[in-house]
């Protein structure tokens, strides 16, 4: 008996009882105890029904930790999943959601592109997620169990680990040879040190080599493997309301928590390393909708809103001898952002069947109906040394 099917017939039993002590007792007296015993019986159906939720999202959370280790193990399942969905991607999905009695699952790959999906809920579920590490990318797996039709509720985590990274270091100049330390007093955003909007008692300091490494023969790189791993950390929240009644809808938020204590291919020097830690949060909020027009035209429209890309202000410093001028973050990354972006998107189809197996569709797609310019950088450069100037600060636009 399906959780739905359960839940129908705890009600019914709570509304038979009052209606049998109606017919047993005086009329008068039947009307207040069928309506205390009422009371008494939707509230017990209530705690059973909350009873059936929690075993049946417990069932839910077991399933779907013995699906994603059975598919951990099963490393031809995994080169079938890596190889698209044009092979037997669906295959190991549909055996999976057999052995373990999922309504619906799916697998999507590291880039958020759909590998296999096996199953259909046609009503809000209940969904859990694991990631299953395939070697080269991780992939995520979201189990689903079927509640209320038309209706999905579904919350998916993602947690990625990139590894292996390399540096870009200098042979004949290693990192221990950044031994001099060169110190200047942060400027503040004016770029000019020693004036009002200067922090009290900060400096920024970096490190050059020893004028027995200058020259351009000691300016050779190669690439080499790094400590350290970039994480990210994802959590999504989406309410989908499925095609019925010529309408559909679907909201969802994400959160991303990025990691990031240097890029691929950075520098292997300490000055690369000075405020560059990605340590901060990004979001995305969508809606869309959708409705079928007479003429069975369907009309839909989506809005994006995406915060901005965490930025840092720089500075140009001066004052060595092997390094007389250097570009530094002067503050973390995320101490400044772009403006985020706010982008909706429109579209009319309409599909016109030729005969048995063919269709013609024809689409109108308006995108970016609002012509929002989206500012793609955010300049803020600050000199020191010398004659100090003005920071400038101008932003780029791309549609």
């Amino acid at each position: 008996m399906t959780l739905t099917s359960r839940l129908v017939v705890a009600l019914a039993f709570a509304a038979l009882i009052p209606t049998a002590v109606v017919v047993t007792v005086p009329l008068l007296q039947a009307g207040r105890r069928a309506e205390a015993e009422t009371a008494s019986r939707v509230a017990q159906a209530g705690r059973q029904a909350a009873v059936l939720l929690d075993e049946e999202r417990i069932s839910l959370f077991g399933a779907a930790d013995r699906a994603a280790a059975d598919l951990r193990a099963n490393r031809e399942g995994l080169s079938a999943l890596l190889r698209g969905p044009e092979g037997e991607a669906a295959a190991v999905a549909q055996r999976l959601a057999e052995r373990f009695a999922i309504d619906r699952l799916r697998i999507t790959g590291a880039g958020g592109g759909t590998l296999a999906i096996a199953g259909v809920t046609d009503g809000t579920t209940l969904s859990e997620t694991r990631t299953v590490d395939a070697g080269p990318e991780t992939l995520t797996v979201t189990f689903e169990r079927e509640l209320v039709a038309n209706w999905a509720l579904r919350t998916t985590g993602v947690y990625a680990r990139n590894f292996d990274l390399r540096r870009l270091a200098e042979p004949l100049r290693p990192r221990s040879a950044y031994s001099i330390a060169i110190t200047n007093p942060h400027p503040g955003n004016d770029g000019i040190a020693g004036t009002a909007d200067d922090p009290s008692g900060r400096t920024i300091t970096y490190y050059e080599y020893p004028a027995s490494m200058n020259g351009v023969a000691f300016a050779g790189t190669m690439i080499v493997p790094a400590e350290g791993t970039q994480t990210f950390k994802t959590i999504e929240v989406a309410g989908i309301r499925r095609v019925s009644k010529g309408w559909q809808a679907s909201a969802s938020i994400s959160a991303t928590k990025a990691h990031v204590p240097f890029v691929d291919e950075q520098a292997d020097n300490p000055n690369s390393e000075i405020n560059t830690l990605n340590d901060t949060w990004e979001t995305t909020s969508k809606i869309s909708g959708g409705y079928t027009l007479p003429f069975d035209v369907i009309m839909s429209a989506t809005y994006e809103r995406r915060s901005g890309t965490p930025q840092a202000p720089s500075a140009q410093f001066s004052g060595g001898q092997t390094i007389t001028q250097i570009v530094l973050n002067i503050e973390p990354i995320g101490t400044i952002s772009l403006p985020p972006t706010n982008l909706w998107n429109m579209r009319f189809a309409k599909r016109i069947r030729l005969r048995t197996g063919q269709s013609l569709e024809a689409r109108f797609d308006f995108f970016n109906i609002f012509n929002a310019n989206f500012e793609s950088y955010l300049f803020l450069l600050n000199c020191t040394g010398g004659k100090g100037r003005i920071a400038e600060l101008w932003s780029g636009g791309a549609v």
